[in-house]
């Protein structure tokens, strides 16, 4: 049942664009407005299909600009250029910090070495 009235409304369908179209048939005015309107829609065709050039160029440059990654496979619009300077100087600052320890280390055991020295010279002296 469904099958034949899915049938019956599809060839009302296509009786109704015959109908359509042999009634314009024979007029002039309306072959006109039909050829017209065909034209326009050509016309606004080749403005979309200009658009969507453009816009496929640019989602290649921005794919192009997004698909670039660091040593470590990071993407680089990822990382801020300001965040990587504030890391670099992070970095130099801790190495110039463990470098001053050491060196304070250092004297803190020769000074340690000069009391051990002053204490055991009193006591055997």
């Amino acid at each position: 049942m469904l099958q034949t009235t899915v049938g019956i409304l599809g060839a009302i369908l296509v009786l109704r664009e015959v109908f359509t179209f042999l009634k314009y048939r024979g007029d002039k005015e309306a072959h006109r407005e039909i050829a017209q309107a065909i034209k326009s829609n050509n016309e606004l065709l080749k403005e979309n299909q200009d658009i969507l050039y453009k816009i496929l160029e640019i989602d290649k440059k921005l794919h192009a600009m997004h698909n670039v990654v660091d040593e470590d496979g990071v993407y680089r619009w990822y990382v801020r250029k300001s965040l990587e300077r504030v890391i670099d100087q992070v970095q130099r600052t801790l190495i110039t910090l463990v470098d001053l320890v050491k060196d304070n280390t250092t004297v803190m055991k020769s000074v340690n070495d000069l009391i051990k020295d002053r204490l055991s010279c009193d006591n055997h002296g």
